[in-house]
């Protein structure tokens, strides 16, 4: 299934994750983009990145840094993040497990553009 991942409306910081389907205990669930697809950051919007991330430009939240444009995860509705990048795999450990994808940044009211995340489960 294909997902389109929005810079701003998906955010970390203000935005809502992009529901990206619901999954069964041992379900393993591959996410891939194209490293090619690109959404922009900062004020400017200079700043494009692909789902892995701008290199260099770290972002800390709760303790958590990763860097800032990366699509991170979440099985817990935003509660805690995974890193996402081009590629992820994760195995499901609990029952109706909903994955929500976001753009990890520090202000999303500059950000612009889409990445499409391809979710595969087994």
């Amino acid at each position: 299934m294909e997902y389109s991942v929005q810079a701003k409306e998906n955010s970390v910081t203000g935005g809502v994750g992009k529901d990206a389907g619901t999954y069964s205990r041992g379900s393993l669930v591959i996410i891939t983009s194209n490293p090619e697809d690109i959404w922009r950051l900062a004020e400017n919007q200079t700043l494009p990145s692909n789902a892995n991330g701008l290199d260099g430009h770290p972002y800390n939240r709760n303790g958590m840094i990763i860097n800032a444009g990366t699509m991170v995860g979440s099985l817990d509705d935003g509660a805690s993040f995974f890193p996402v990048g081009t590629l992820c795999q994760l195995s499901i450990t609990s029952d109706d497990t909903n994955l929500k994808l976001y753009c990890w940044d520090s202000d999303k009211d500059n950000n612009s553009g889409a990445i499409s995340a391809y979710v595969q489960s087994y």
